[in-house]
């Protein structure tokens, strides 16, 4: 299963990076793209709620909008 998330807050490629390792750290993710302009395309097993994309970005400077 495919979802698109849109993110808000980042600025450079580390802010890519960071998001890249927070998200496959999500138990079931198995593949996770990631753009400067805020869309991440994360591949999983099963559907990854809002709630868990939020929680592995707790107390970092960005923000999930969307999941679709």
């Amino acid at each position: 299963m495919t979802q698109t998330i849109t993110l808000k807050g980042l600025t450079c490629d580390a802010c890519v990076k960071l998001i890249i390792k927070k998200f496959m750290k999500i138990p079931g993710v198995s593949s996770t793209r990631v753009t400067l302009e805020g869309l991440a395309h994360v591949e999983a097993e099963r559907s990854v709620s809002e709630s868990e994309y939020k929680q592995v970005l707790t107390g970092l400077p960005y923000e999930v909008v969307t999941v679709q």
